[in-house]
């Protein structure tokens, strides 16, 4: 009987009590929340709010994207890449060989996705406002050749060294006026299924990755 009466006199803990289980009930939905508001502010994606809006990305357009060779080639290869990305880096080379031996083989288009941080807009935004003046590809290559330099003050360094006239690139480049491509580039990309950089659609197969010159060689002579 003692003991019954032990039992009973322990209390019970809060979280047992009526307004303790409403309590806990609460708790469990504000940690909710809070795990899904962090999920929200890291989304890694830069442009959500349209992603579902995105137009087919393999209807090009070379008046719209940045391209080499002939529109109407039996090869059409389109990249998404970004200037900021390490494995872009390494693949230039290869791509710049291609630019150089399949020039009249390949239709090759070049498409944002911004990816990786701030200075992936920065520097892609500076590829088109040089294409404005038809020297995109000038500045694709100082881009690549120097990632590591890349940022709001040296973009402009590198559209003065190719010969841009900057008070046009100036212009371009600081009103944002190419911001709305790059995100059409980044949602199309995404609604094509590339996740990662650099992405290719080659006559519509995607692969991913930096692939040396003598694959992708191999690859063009085999189709």
């Amino acid at each position: 009987m003692k003991e019954d009466q032990a039992e009973e006199a322990i209390p019970k803990p809060w979280y047992f009590k009526p307004w303790g289980v409403l309590v806990s009930f609460l708790l469990v939905i504000v940690l909710v929340w809070l795990i899904g508001l962090n999920m929200w502010l890291w989304n890694p994606d830069p442009f959500p709010e349209d992603n579902e809006q995105a137009a087919n990305p393999f209807a090009t357009d070379v008046d719209d994207d940045p391209s080499w060779g002939p529109l109407n080639s039996g090869i059409t290869i389109i990249s998404f890449q970004d200037f900021t990305c390490s494995a872009c880096a390494q693949a230039y080379q290869a791509m710049k060989q291609l630019r150089e031996n399949y020039l009249t083989k390949i239709h090759f288009v070049f498409r944002d996705f911004p990816i990786i941080g701030a200075n992936s807009t920065v520097s892609a935004m500076a590829a088109e406002c040089a294409d404005d003046q038809g020297k995109f590809w000038e500045m694709h290559d100082k881009l690549f050749e120097n990632q590591e330099r890349i940022s709001k003050e040296y973009v402009k360094a590198f559209a003065a060294q190719i010969g841009l006239d900057m008070m046009d690139f100036n212009e371009c480049y600081d009103s944002n006026k190419y911001l709305n491509e790059i995100r059409n580039d980044f949602n199309e990309g995404l609604a094509a299924g590339a996740t990662a950089t650099p992405t290719y659609f080659v006559n519509g197969t995607r692969v991913e990755g930096a692939f040396s010159y003598d694959v992708w060689a191999e690859v063009i002579e085999s189709i």
